[in-house]
């Protein structure tokens, strides 16, 4: 990514930019030494030695304090994202900061802080410092910019400590010591190819990147080279031109400071706060979005509800009506479905004129599943024509074969089933004949004269799709009525307790018979008032219809 702050400019152009600047220090720098030699010791006449050693360790130490800066920004970036080059950096700044720190202080020209302590000795803290950075600095370049340490942090920094007190006994005891010119011109000349890897590999990354604050940090080494060839040349002295050269590398601290703080700090902390603003208008799109999409469910589900309406209404047109008088029977129903489609019917429909058939059944699930398979069973359990629906009529079990068989031609899935009671009742001799298509709960017979009986003599297997490998026999049984009798016929809903809170079997028993003598209406308001003590809330689908004999 390209990171800068010339923002329309190419990145090459900013290289281009970058090197001219180089040049052009560097050139000045090479001006600085010729005026120095041309002007000899009148350029020291302006400024006291005393003056210039002043200056010196002033700038001494600023580049120590900025070392430690960088150092620090490098040692938390590490802790918050473990990359294994952030270890190498602020290892090689923090190098430096201690070794300069030993110089300044152990250079004769001081209090003196080091009993044994001597030019070279101090000679020695500088070139090791400086040695010591780049080595890391050039580690640093060779490393992939996303491997993670597998080091604890504490054990690096034992290792660290460990590896500059051993320095610093070795120097400090004069085991090793540059005391001589050509020592010091090997070292630097050393020290300068280490920081020409260095620079060169950080350029590279940068370029590949196409990012400027690797080509910032390169630059930092780069002028770190200018340092370096100075006293290479002019020998460590403490007149202008190292005081010019401790001014360079402070820059040079500071561009390294800058391409540092920016890629480890800077930069993420930007991307970050760029995320959160498009993360806010991801989230302000995404509730307009929603909201939009709301009110398009909202619409789908009020058409929807409205299209259940209708289909509740047209379900419901096809009960038939809630007091019915057929010759000398009455009926009396009540249909409350848990939700707005059932999956529960009835019908009663006149035979001939001598019977009347009645079912009832109960589908499987609720809604709109459940009250579409009841339209399928309307148009199977009635014919349309008067003989075959005779035919059927008379004999219930030959209706509920011809239910089972249609239904196995059809291809509904295989959990769909349902139970059904059909019923057909003779005016003349007043006998109902009845056939179970697996009901589970048996139509009530309420006498006149007291007590009761279960219309539980035919008990068949429910509609369902297992045909293939069962056929079920169905039988019809009859029961002689007499007048002032009553039948329920209802669903499980009415007596689950369970489900829906109102009767358990034997409470509706108690019911009918205890109220057997008042009209039927009556006695339907009570069960409708029992009802509504649940609130009107079930679980299940309630239908039931009560048959007397007048």
């Amino acid at each position: 990514m390209d990171k800068s702050g010339f923002k329309g400019v190419k990145f090459e152009n900013r290289m281009i930019v970058a090197y001219a600047v180089f040049f052009a220090i560097l050139i000045s720098s090479y001006k600085l030494m010729l005026m120095r030699i041309g002007m000899g010791e009148s350029l020291f006449g302006q400024m006291n030695q005393d003056t210039l050693l002043t200056w010196y360790l002033v700038l001494e130490f600023l580049g120590i304090a900025i070392s430690l800066m960088i150092c620090a920004n490098a040692y938390y970036s590490f802790l918050q994202m473990g990359r294994i080059r952030l270890v190498y950096v602020y290892s090689g700044f923090f190098s430096m900061a201690v070794m300069d720190f030993f110089h300044v202080i152990s250079y004769a020209g001081t209090t003196g802080l080091f009993e044994n302590s001597s030019p070279y000795s101090s000679i020695t803290y500088w070139i090791f410092g400086k040695l010591l950075f780049f080595i890391f600095m050039a580690i640093t370049s060779f490393l992939p910019l996303k491997r993670k340490s597998t080091k604890r942090i504490s054990v690096i920094n034992i290792a660290l400590l460990a590896m500059l007190g051993t320095v610093f006994l070795l120097i400090h005891s004069g085991a090793v010591v540059v005391d001589a010119r050509s020592k010091f011109v090997f070292v630097g000349i050393i020290i300068i190819a280490i920081q020409m890897i260095a620079a060169y590999n950080f350029t590279k990354t940068g370029v590949k990147l196409k990012n400027w604050f690797f080509i910032v940090f390169a630059f930092g080494i780069l002028m770190f080279f200018f340092n370096e060839v100075i006293f290479v040349v002019r020998g460590q002295n403490y007149g202008v031109v190292s005081i010019y050269a401790n001014i360079i590398k402070i820059i040079a601290l500071l561009f390294m400071f800058k391409a540092l703080f920016s890629y480890n700090i800077n930069s993420p902390w930007v991307q970050m706060m760029e995320a959160q603003e498009r993360i806010k208008k991801y989230a302000s799109d995404l509730e307009n979005v929603i909201d939009k999409k709301t009110q398009k469910i909202n619409e789908a589900n009020k058409n929807i509800m409205k299209e259940i309406k209708y289909a509740r209404e047209i379900q419901q047109s096809l009960l038939p009506k809630n007091d019915l008088i057929i010759k000398d029977t009455r009926f009396v129903s009540r249909y409350m479905p848990c939700e707005n489609l059932s999956g529960d019917y009835f019908d009663i429909f006149k035979v001939d004129d001598e019977n009347v058939g009645m079912y009832i059944l109960d589908v499987s699930g609720h809604g709109v599943s459940a009250a579409l398979m009841t339209m399928f069973c309307i148009n199977t359990v009635k014919s349309t024509e008067r003989l075959i629906n005779r035919y059927r009529g008379l004999k219930p079990h030959r209706n509920l074969n011809h239910f089972y068989e249609s239904f196995n031609k059809m291809s509904f899935p295989p959990a769909m089933h349902m139970v059904i009671f059909f019923a057909t009742y003779n005016f003349k001799s007043k006998v109902l004949t009845y056939s179970s298509g697996g009901m589970n709960c048996f139509p009530i017979l309420i006498k006149q004269e007291g007590g009761h009986a279960f219309l539980d003599k035919s008990k068949g297997f429910p509609i369902c799709q297992c045909s293939d490998f069962y056929t079920p026999e169905y039988y019809s049984s009859s029961i002689n009525l007499h007048k002032g009798d009553r039948v329920v016929f209802y669903t499980d809903g009415l007596v689950d307790q369970k489900k829906n809170g109102v009767f358990g079997q034997d409470d509706l028993i108690d019911l009918m018979e205890s109220n057997r003598h008042k009209d039927l209406e009556t006695v339907d308001r009570y069960i409708a008032e029992k009802m509504e003590e649940n609130g009107g809330r079930f679980e299940d689908d309630i239908t039931y219809f009560i048959m007397e004999i007048i």
